[in-house]
């Protein structure tokens, strides 16, 4: 006993919900005593869930931009001054960047 566990529980109304439950035991008096935590997790259970999501679309969008640039980590403008970095980005992505002098 002690510690706690994530587990699935039927609230009164029949929905299931993901819960924490943290079970302790304790002798007073001669008298054992068991004493039981309940929370809900279901939010903490849906944001992780979200977040993972999010990482693996990310870890995605990264690896497409990898191929797209050759893989090497490179792309246009890394090294160059900032003139440079704008002629080589319209000439890459083909549009105004937006700044002018």
């Amino acid at each position: 006993m002690g510690g706690s566990r994530e587990v699935k529980a039927l609230r009164k109304d029949g929905v299931e919900v993901d819960i924490e439950l943290a079970l302790s035991e304790a002798i007073t008096n001669g008298i054992r005593v068991y004493t039981a935590i309940i929370q809900d997790i279901s939010e903490k259970k849906k944001m992780e869930e979200k977040a993972k999501q999010d990482t693996e679309e990310m870890r995605a969008q990264e690896e497409e931009l990898r191929q797209k640039h050759g893989g090497d980590g490179s792309y246009p403008g890394r090294d160059a001054t900032p003139d440079e970095g704008e002629r080589q980005a319209e000439k890459y992505y083909g549009a105004d960047t937006g700044t002018s002098d």
